[in-house]
């Protein structure tokens, strides 16, 4: 799940990868693998098909931590 309230998702890992599109917070993807800390990513994009992509790690965060998070009031 998306952590931050816009990012970019990149065509490769990195800063110099094209940017495809941003996600917004609360955006569910699927994990594919992590390189760098940059994560490929498979997400349903505006034409509501299956896409994939790289994300900062950073800005991801498991469901299951990000429900616990908000029950502490962290997130």
């Amino acid at each position: 799940m998306v952590t931050n309230d816009s990012v970019r998702v990149r065509e490769k890992p990195g800063l110099e990868g094209r940017s495809l599109t941003m996600l917004h917070k609360g955006h569910l993807v699927i994990r594919m693998e992590e390189k760098g800390g940059w994560t490929r990513i498979y997400f349903t994009g505006r034409d509501k098909r299956l896409t994939q992509g790289w994300m900062y790690s950073r800005f991801l965060v498991n469901e299951k931590v990000k429900m616990a998070m908000e029950t502490l009031g962290k997130l």
